[in-house]
């Protein structure tokens, strides 16, 4: 049972601070005020949500059924919140296709997250504003919402892009650099 649509949002790519998850806020917000209408002018002091967009890595990974068969990148992304009945426990498990055993499958897809900031040559932000999002499972065939006309792709947004595999650590026989994270998520 779907109990929210909206889109997904999280912290400004470029500044530092701010929460390091990615949210799924409502289409149709619901404000409380203090005295009137939103300020529109910025705190700088204030933690910031922006939305997302796709990046320029998820080229050939999805299938875009759900997307009239149009590429994504540069898209704002949707969002969907659901509960599963009847179940008490859901789990997201990386680098896997299937549940395990007794696990009934919600959906899989490809292992998402912010862009690495360290490897980014148009972006030389200090240590101190490098910041890390939350690994999240996105649906193998996305859905997006095109940007208007008057939102400029440089406006203040957070960016989804898939994430790979660097071995070493991790055994490289198993965990091939460079390799796309699938992921599936289940539930009992």
């Amino acid at each position: 049972m779907c109990l929210l649509t909206g889109y997904a949002a999280g912290p400004m790519e470029t500044e530092g601070g701010s929460g390091s998850n990615l949210l799924c806020v409502p289409a149709h917000p619901e404000w409380i005020t203090s005295g009137g209408s939103p300020a529109d002018d910025r705190d700088s002091e204030r933690g910031e949500l922006v939305g997302v967009m796709y990046g320029r890595d998820v080229y050939n990974l999805f299938s875009y059924e759900n997307n009239g068969n149009a590429n994504v990148h540069g898209h704002l992304a949707p969002c969907v919140v659901c509960h599963v009945t009847g179940r008490s426990s859901v789990l997201m498990i990386p680098a896997m296709t299937q549940c395990p055993n007794d696990w009934a499958m919600e959906y899989s897809g490809i292992l998402m997250s912010g862009p690495n900031d360290s490897r980014r040559t148009h972006s030389q932000l200090p240590l101190n504003q490098l910041k890390r999002n939350t690994y999240e499972c996105w649906d193998g065939a996305p859905e997006s919402i095109a940007l208007p006309r008057q939102v400029p792709r440089s406006y203040d947004r957070a960016t989804v892009v898939p994430v790979e595999v660097i071995c070493g650590m991790l055994p490289c026989d198993s965990y091939a650099t460079g390799q796309d994270v699938n992921c599936v998520v289940c539930s009992k």
